[in-house]
């Protein structure tokens, strides 16, 4: 392509050049308990800006709070749970197919929805069982007989509540009556 088509197609969008600034802010305090149980607290804030003129707004900020609990295992030899709390943007049935998408469900026990009430809001529990390979963005080795327990409890269109168990059936099995 020679230089002055280039030049023709960026007068298209009335910019010669295209400027962006990208940013990522993570805060997390964490502790360690006697019996080895972790806690943390996240807060997460991206950034970004760019004069594309087809962008409604020229920057966004997306902020995630997080708190994240390790729950001791059933036994020794298996890896602890995890409890997550968070509120975020997204649309809950996406979050359902991203973290359906994480499991290779057990033939017996395929992805299992049901409606809840939370503090009388209409909210959702998605029960995932099976081999889990972790979230897309971070591909963990797969992990056989996991369990994953999701609530989602929608606020406004633009702002959700999550609450979510992972880890090992039988780990998972000691705290579910609680999360409950």
């Amino acid at each position: 392509m020679s230089p002055r088509i280039c030049k023709s197609s960026l007068a298209i969008f009335s910019r010669t050049n295209l400027s962006q600034d990208l940013g990522t802010y993570l805060t997390q305090v964490s502790k360690v308990t006697g019996d080895g149980t972790q806690y943390f607290l996240r807060n997460n804030i991206t950034y970004e800006y760019n004069n594309n003129p087809s962008n409604l707004f020229p920057s966004v900020w997306n902020n995630i709070v997080e708190a994240e609990f390790e729950l001791p295992p059933a036994d020794a030899t298996d890896e602890p749970g995890r409890l997550t709390l968070m509120a975020s943007g997204g649309d809950p049935d996406e979050v359902i197919a991203q973290r359906t998408a994480e499991f290779r469900q057990d033939p017996d026990h395929g992805p299992k929805i049901e409606p809840l009430i939370v503090a009388d809001r209409e909210a959702t529990c998605l029960d995932l069982r099976g081999e889990w390979k972790g979230p897309a963005f971070r591909q963990d080795d797969p992990k056989p007989d996991y369990r994953m327990l999701l609530v989602i409890i929608p606020f406004t269109e633009s702002s959700t509540f999550y609450a979510k168990l992972t880890g090992p059936r039988e780990t998972l099995a000691l705290y579910e009556r609680e999360f409950r």
